[in-house]
Parts: structure tokens; C-alpha cells; sequence
């Protein structure tokens, strides 16, 4: 009896410990020990562009962050190539990252960057030279026209709005709201897709206008592009778009997220936000640079992120600055993983990843 009670006794102590030993759950929801970030995450070849301008690139990375070749082109005006650089983690909790990146003529210095949770996406901001923002994608999977059908959000500094794609890449409408001027219609268009998931394409909207992606390349997962695009009304640009699929709750907007920002007039901005199960900020910071005139820092004080729809799609909200001014959103859409915000904004452009 003494033998059964102390093996029921072991057994009990055995479950109880393997039910406590598993992986628990951070304040965003996102399991903890599942996140754990190094070097060899950059493994591959990644395709940037540089949200602030027209330029738009790639670049080879190794197993250790080093970059062993890339190349860059700035729409219209010169191409060239990167000679090295590297990328390290400061915090293989977070996936937070500095680095830099150089050329024969010039250098690229992160001052701070983002690893995406499925690490397909990063983004960082460089501030050699002039304040600039950058988002990778890396290129790796197969892809066909399938992927490209759907309902697709987009931002860029000259506007914001959808359009939606059909199994042949065609575009069969949406709309696109200027940032100066009234909503038009998007009248048609045909998106082209390379099995390596690089896009490029045209879309024509009611104005008449016509904006011809350069370069363009889809993640792995299927749910994000970046595309440099030229259009006849103003001048070349760089936008991002965010498939709208899935359903959500205010719970998949609670957690930290790292902030990345892009004015219309070429001031940067980055920092972190994080949200509770309601949506309302708990706390934040920020770092904005503007060209010629230096760097400002503050805290964001109060606010809230909300969903305007079980799709994902970001309701108007705001939060506000220690500096008495207001960030706020005035369209968006969260990606169907679940990890990224894609945004509008009263200055620019946002984009939030969110972090373990």
C-alpha cells in the first residue's frame, strides 16, 4: 500500500510538473520561449526598399549577419553596388537589431531595427546620411497568380486605399483616396508574379492616372508587398500593401509593437507602443529625425488603436505625444498573421511590428 501510494504520489508530481513546465504567455499574448532571435534568421536573400524614397535593392546575408553582396537602384537616376556590412542582434528576446551596410561611396548606419516574428520581414532606420526608413522582405518559396488574388490594402506617402485582384492578376477595381485630393475609383490594372515572388505590374485609377510598379516582391507569407512605383501626377514612390483575410478581435492588437514612421515631408520616426486587451496605450516612446534640423524624443502619454471591423481594417484613432501633438491613424490594416499594422496617418506612413 505504502509502495502504491508513493508511485500515485510520483505520478501526480510528474503531471503537475509537466503541465507547469510549459511555455507560458507574455502580455501580448505571443508565447514567449517561442521567440528567440539570432544572426542566422537574416540566412538568405532579401529584397528592401527604402520607404522614404524611390530606392529599392537586395541583399545577400550569411548565416552570421554578415552581407556578402547587394545591389541598389534609385528609380530613374543611378544603380550601384554594396561592397559589405552586417546585421547583429541586441536582444535575442526581442529581435531588435543594429547594423550597417556600405558601398565603394557611401554608408548605411541602423541605428534601429525590427525582426518580424516569422522572420520574413524586417525593418529598420538609418540615420547616415539622410533619415531613412527601410523594409526587407526575404525572398524564398514559390509563388504563382493564386497569391496575388484577394483584396489588398495599401499605403504610400501620396495616398492610401485597395484594390482587389483576380486569379490572373488582374485588377478588377478598388479605390484610391490622395492624400490632397477626393477618392477616385481604380479602374483596372494586371499584376505580374515571378515564381521567386517578385511583382511588378499597373494600376489605373478614375483621375485618370497610372501608377507602374518597378519592383515589387511578396514574403513568404503571402500576406505582404513591397513595391517601388512611379505614377504621371508626382514623383516615384514607395508603398506597401497588406492582404485583407481573416477575421479578428481586439485581443490580436494587444502587445508590444516596434514603430516605424515616414512623413510626408521626410521627417522619420521610431520607437515602440504597447496596447492593451482594449485597444488603449499603456505606454510608448519615440525618436523622430528630420533633415537638416536634428533629433527630438519623447514618450507617448495616452490614446488607443481600435479595429473597425472584424477584418482587420484600423478604425480612425489616435494616440498623443508627451510633446502635445497626435499621432493618429486614418486607415490601416492588420496583416493575417496577426503581427504586423499597416497604417495611414494625419503625416505619413506607419508601420508596426510587434515583438514577443
Amino acid at each position: 500500500m505504502r509502495l502504491f501510494n508513493l508511485l500515485s504520489l510520483i505520478c501526480l508530481l510528474l503531471i503537475i510538473t509537466a503541465c507547469g513546465s510549459g511555455t507560458g504567455n507574455n502580455s501580448n499574448g505571443n508565447n514567449a520561449l517561442d521567440f528567440e532571435f539570432n544572426e542566422s534568421d537574416y540566412t538568405g536573400k532579401w529584397s528592401f526598399l527604402n520607404w522614404s524614397g524611390p530606392m529599392y535593392g537586395s541583399l545577400d546575408i550569411d548565416d552570421a549577419g554578415k552581407i556578402s553582396r547587394g545591389d541598389w537602384t534609385v528609380m530613374g537616376e543611378s544603380f550601384g553596388e554594396y561592397a559589405g556590412g552586417s546585421f547583429t542582434i541586441i536582444d535575442e528576446n526581442t529581435g531588435s537589431f543594429n547594423g550597417f551596410i556600405y558601398s565603394s561611396d557611401a554608408s548605411t548606419v541602423i541605428s534601429d531595427g525590427q525582426v518580424g516574428l516569422n522572420k520574413d520581414i524586417i525593418a529598420f532606420a538609418s540615420i547616415s546620411n539622410n533619415p531613412e526608413i527601410y523594409v526587407s522582405i526575404k525572398t524564398e518559396g514559390a509563388y504563382d497568380f493564386s497569391d496575388l488574388k484577394g483584396t489588398w490594402y495599401f499605403a504610400a506617402p501620396d495616398g492610401s486605399g485597395s484594390f482587389i485582384i483576380d486569379e490572373t492578376g488582374n485588377i478588377t477595381g478598388g479605390v484610391y483616396e490622395p492624400t490632397d485630393s477626393a477618392a477616385s475609383s481604380i479602374t483596372g490594372g494586371k499584376f505580374n508574379i515571378t515564381i521567386k515572388g517578385i511583382i511588378s505590374g499597373y494600376f489605373n485609377t478614375q483621375e485618370p492616372d497610372k501608377y507602374t510598379i518597378q519592383h515589387g516582391q511578396m514574403n513568404s507569407g503571402k500576406n505582404t508587398i513591397a513595391a517601388a512605383y512611379l505614377n504621371l501626377s508626382s514623383s516615384d514612390r514607395a508603398m506597401l500593401a497588406v492582404k485583407k483575410e481573416g477575421t479578428f478581435t481586439m485581443t490580436d492588437l494587444e502587445g508590444n509593437f516596434k514603430m516605424f514612421q515616414i512623413s510626408d515631408t521626410g521627417v522619420i520616426a521610431y520607437g515602440s507602443i504597447n496596447i492593451d486587451i482594449d485597444g488603449n496605450l499603456l505606454n510608448g516612446n519615440w525618436m523622430e529625425i528630420e533633415p537638416g534640423s536634428g533629433i527630438d524624443a519623447g514618450i507617448y502619454s495616452d490614446g488607443s488603436i481600435l479595429f473597425h471591423n472584424i477584418q482587420g481594417a484600423i478604425a480612425e484613432s489616435s494616440i498623443n505625444s508627451s510633446n502635445g501633438t497626435a499621432l493618429t491613424l486614418e486607415s490601416g490594416q492588420m496583416n493575417s498573421d496577426k503581427n504586423a499594422v499597416l497604417a495611414k496617418t494625419n503625416s505619413g506612413l506607419l508601420l508596426l511590428l510587434k515583438t514577443p
